[in-house]
């Protein structure tokens, strides 16, 4: 009898869980399906307030990771990552990152008017020249904007634009909707094919050296890219900007 009512409580249980699993996945669902036919619905009836409603619900959703959450991540590098990061991110000040004559929308005006600035979710970083990686999903750093607001770019956001963006539409309505949404930001076309819809810079990476006094950041800004490289006061722990320079363009 005992075993039987033990039984009946584990049974009890895994069904309680796997109902609050589904609840929550279903909220999910709920949201991002809810969210893609907000954005739809605004297009369609050339609605600003509704894809303002939009970029809201989704800025609710994109809360920064607090000091206490990021000084307990697993390593020293991870840490590492997210200060250099929030201390090298500022797209109203892309001159910073090395002049350029190629491109000269590409500046400190270039985000000026973007009221939501897309920051990405997703980052590498590697050790000794590339030789090992690791890579940081749920990347959620402060970004420090002034009156600006942010959203941070989740796989289920890059799926809503993707679709809502959809390659098999004719290219007047694609654009026609690109131009829709860089109403509150400032997505950009690839230079090849697809979309940027990060606000650069973006970071491809960060490789540290193994003692983790000296890091070299990979970046994008639109069509041309470069490196940055930082170097750690370890008494201080205070990572600082060395240099940073254009090296290549599409």
């Amino acid at each position: 009898m005992k075993y039987l009512q033990k039984l009946n409580l584990q049974i009890l249980l895994i069904a309680s869980i796997s109902l609050f699993s589904c609840s929550d996945n279903n909220d999910s669902e709920k949201t991002i399906l809810t969210q893609s036919e907000l954005l739809l619905n605004a297009y369609k009836t050339n609605s600003t307030e509704k894809l303002h409603s939009f970029f809201e619900e989704w800025e609710s959703l994109s809360v920064p990771k607090t000091n206490e959450e990021i000084q307990s991540e697993p390593t020293e590098q991870i840490r590492a990552t997210y200060r250099i990061f929030e201390q090298f991110y500022d797209p109203f000040s892309l001159n910073q990152y090395g002049d350029s004559t190629r491109y000269p929308e590409v500046g400190n005006e270039f985000y000026k008017d973007t009221e939501f600035i897309v920051v990405q979710n997703r980052i590498n970083l590697t050790f000794d020249n590339y030789q090992v990686t690791e890579y940081i999903t749920d990347f959620r750093p402060k970004c420090n904007l002034d009156n600006h607001k942010f959203v941070y770019l989740t796989d289920e956001y890059e799926k809503i634009l993707k679709d809502f963006l959809d390659d098999q539409l004719s290219w007047e309505e694609v654009w026609k909707r690109y131009e829709f949404l860089n109403k509150y930001t400032k997505i950009s076309p690839g230079h090849w094919f697809g979309w940027h819809f990060e606000t650069h810079p973006k970071v491809y990476g960060i490789d540290f050296n193994y003692g983790l006094d000296s890091a070299r950041v990979d970046f994008r800004i639109r069509y041309e890219g470069g490196e940055a490289t930082f170097e750690n006061s370890t008494t201080e722990n205070s990572w600082e900007l060395q240099e940073s320079h254009l090296t290549w363009i599409e």
